[in-house]
């Protein structure tokens, strides 16, 4: 069973029958899901993986009143705008759900925590770029390399993800984007970094459920929780990106207690 699937399989055990979509924005930069327990979830909205998301857009106007476990089973649709928008919806079960008792939990930014692993030989690979880790990354360790599926990014400094086969295997410290989970490339992600000292998963895209994650080798992740849902809802619905949503978020650090 693959991440997202577990992820389910755990969410649909809880009492969360009666709770349905109460409103879905397809951002620029993110996608974000309400639910009527109010809670929110974000996924990247992945548009450079996947610049014209046909199949979502034929549920316009029907979103809105799904039931909210409907539509976090679209996390494992063979589309991936259906993916983005399930992953959205996962999380939102996933944030009202959360009891921050059953994990070591730090409030604020993975990667001041990330940075004490990391030794000045080892070879870090950032399974997808985040801007704001790679300049602190390459000056902690020997050598940096990152993945990336989207074409926009690369921008001559990332290697396509397809050659993470070739590269996972021999990375020290390995930094896997929770938009991994929307894109299907989690699972493999893990299963060819399972020698790697340190290993992590950090994004708004991350759930706060991270169990299938730690049970899988994750070290920790990084994941937001939202802090007001309206003003949220509002950015991601004017094309807000990762700067922009940081007022409606905070950021936690999560990691098993033993």
């Amino acid at each position: 069973m693959g991440v997202v699937e577990e992820l389910l399989e755990r969410i649909e055990a809880e009492d969360i029958d009666e709770f349905t979509v109460e409103e879905a924005v397809l951002g620029i930069g993110y996608t974000a899901v309400r639910i009527s327990a109010r809670d929110v979830g974000l996924c990247h909205s992945l548009l450079g993986e996947n610049p014209c998301p046909r199949r979502i857009a034929r549920r316009a106007g029907t979103l809105r009143g799904m039931k909210a476990m409907e539509m976090a089973e679209l996390a494992v649709s063979e589309d991936i705008s259906e993916r983005v928008v399930g992953m959205a919806a996962l999380n939102a079960l996933a944030h009202h759900i959360f009891q921050e008792h059953g994990y070591r939990v730090w409030r604020g930014n993975l990667l001041p925590h990330l940075l004490r692993e990391i030794r000045p030989s080892d070879t870090v690979v950032l399974v997808g770029y985040i801007g704001p880790f790679e300049q602190p990354l390459r000056e902690a360790a020997s050598r940096l390399i990152i993945l990336e599926n989207d074409p926009t990014r690369r921008r001559g400094r990332a290697l396509p993800g397809s050659e993470a086969p070739r590269i996972l295997p021999e990375a020290d410290v390995v930094v896997i984007t929770g938009s991994s989970l929307a894109n299907g490339s989690i699972d493999e992600a893990l299963r060819l970094s399972e020698d790697a000292r340190v290993r992590v998963v950090v994004g708004a895209s991350t759930p706060l459920l991270p169990d299938p994650l730690f049970d899988g080798g994750v070290d920790a992740v990084g994941a937001v929780r939202v802090l007001d849902a309206e003003k949220l809802m509002q950015i991601v619905s004017e094309g807000g990106g990762t700067r922009e949503i940081k007022g409606a978020v905070e950021y936690l650090t999560l990691s098993p207690l033993s």
